[in-house]
């Protein structure tokens, strides 16, 4: 791997990364891929993601595609299960009363925060982001990783 301009190349620059649904192993080894990708604080892109591509569209599979970590340079974490060992850094402490601050002056505003954790319908986000964006990255590889994860 190599972190230049936010981005880590998995593999080399001969070979790198990527994910396949030829076979059901190729799809469970992508979704656990993009699922360690996730665990670790990247984001992630594809490209060579459609069926006119890849070594398997001409046997009616689909081909392969390029996935690249990205890291933005400004990242946070927060160890949900041990609050103690987090907070013993006075820096931390620091931190939660600025953050509880802003929570508290957006409440006075009438703002809410929230985390919501919708059911997942892949087709209907693929058709989604394809009406969202003209150019979409998210073909039929990524649309059956994500099924999968789903």
């Amino acid at each position: 791997e190599c972190l230049g301009s936010g981005a880590v190349v998995l593999g080399s620059p001969m070979q790198p990364a990527s994910l396949s649904v030829n076979t059901e192993l190729d799809t469970q080894r992508s979704a656990a891929a993009i699922l360690q990708l996730l665990r670790f604080g990247f984001g992630y892109v594809v490209q060579g993601d459609d069926m006119e591509r890849g070594d398997g569209a001409a046997s009616g599979g689909y081909g392969g595609c390029i996935v690249a970590a990205m890291l933005d340079r400004t990242r946070a974490a927060l160890p949900l299960r041990s609050p103690e060992l987090f907070l013993a850094d006075r820096r931390r402490r620091a931190r939660l009363r600025d953050v509880t601050r802003v929570v508290r002056s957006q409440a006075r505003q009438g703002r809410r925060f929230s985390l919501r954790v919708n059911s997942v319908d892949v087709d209907v986000t693929l058709e989604l982001l394809r009406q969202h964006h003209e150019d979409n990255w998210a073909g039929p590889v990524l649309g059956e990783v994500w099924r999968h994860m789903a």
